[in-house]
């Protein structure tokens, strides 16, 4: 089971994030009969509190809503009713509550917002998106409030596939001229970064105009292998080249291991956080310090880091007698403790 989950995983975000047009092939993959995975998108609040994720069993996909921040200490399970294939998905804080948006990937895509208190999940909106076009959103960085989303939009046609940009408030989608970025990264709400290419991998900075949605792009280095964070560090760009980190022009240090294929180094507050192919789990500081390293599994990955919660949080299996499962865990990097936070074992 471990492997069939990593394989799941991994390919679910490469295909995501590198412009690939087969979307179906990642709608229409089955697990195994009787055989039950942990499926994106897995994503963490940024207060840590709140945690979406999916279980896949033939083709049958469930999504569920995870409560982090109970008083007794326990996650509450709650059941995302009534929706399809998830195909991007993000966390946005309004005052008294979350908003979960959510864009579908049955017959046709749609934009749900979804309200999220203590007692339970309610539907706020529901916005179609142009049908004229496929679109995912899961390996882009959203925008800093959440009010436009960035996304992968290839026309049903089969004309063409770039970066497009999505309107929260009214659902226009507004095709750009460029190829679809591998990963992006906002620095802030007019700015983001972005990596293309495969052999020679290029990075760009971008002048995004939420007015007239358009965008304006410059060349900021092309390397072998380059790699964007999550979020950028002090409003300057994170990225690495190899196993160099830097911090906007900052040099910050070499990583004793690669980021493990597939995975991304995640960055939240003053911390930095990514799991290498061996399963070892490193945290560093805003500096490139290694401040706690952990030994996890060599098929876990890492999906989140919440820098008030002093944890990361990651896919892995448990494994109760005989019996293996997959599994959501927290790893309090401060407490150099591990918390299992949700199972398919506890759903089925």
């Amino acid at each position: 089971m471990r492997s069939l989950m990593v394989v799941n995983l991994i390919l679910w975000l490469a295909l995501a994030g590198s412009g690939c047009e087969k979307k179906t092939e990642v709608q229409k993959s089955e697990a195994p009969k009787g055989v039950v995975q942990v499926v994106g998108p897995l994503k963490v609040n940024d207060r840590g509190t709140l945690l979406l994720c999916g279980t896949q069993e033939g083709s049958t996909v469930r999504y569920y809503n995870v409560r982090l921040d109970a008083a007794d200490g326990e996650a509450k399970v709650l059941a995302i009713p009534g929706v399809s294939r998830c195909l991007g998905a993000g966390w946005r804080h309004n005052a008294g509550s979350d908003e979960l948006l959510w864009i579908t990937g049955g017959e046709h895509n749609e934009l749900i917002k979804f309200d999220i208190k203590a007692n339970g999940i309610s539907r706020i909106s529901s916005i179609p998106i142009d049908p004229n076009y496929i679109v995912t959103t899961s390996s882009y960085a959203w925008g800093r409030s959440g009010n436009v989303i960035p996304l992968r939009a290839a026309r049903c046609d089969g004309s063409g596939i770039h970066l497009g940009f999505l309107r929260i408030d009214n659902g226009v989608l507004h095709e750009s001229s460029m190829s679809p970025a591998g990963e992006m990264l906002w620095t802030d709400e007019s700015t983001f970064y972005m990596v293309t290419g495969y052999r020679t991998m290029v990075l760009s900075k971008a002048i995004f105009n939420s007015q007239t949605m358009a965008v304006e792009t410059s060349e900021v280095l092309r390397a072998e292998e380059i790699r964007l964070a999550t979020q950028g560090l002090d409003g300057a760009v994170v990225y690495l080249v190899g196993t160099e980190l830097f911090a906007g022009d900052r040099r910050l240090c070499v990583l004793p291991e690669k980021v493990r294929p597939g995975g991304r180094l995640h960055v939240d507050g003053g911390y930095l956080a990514y799991i290498s192919s061996s399963g070892m789990v490193y945290v560093l500081d805003r500096t490139g310090d290694i401040i706690r390293s952990r030994q996890i599994d060599e098929a876990s990955s890492l999906f989140g880091l919440s820098a008030l919660m002093r944890s990361v949080y990651g896919v892995t299996e448990g494994l109760r007698g005989e019996h293996s499962y997959d599994c959501v865990y927290s790893y309090d990097f401060e407490e150099d403790t591990m918390k299992e936070l949700f199972s398919v074992e506890s759903q089925y």
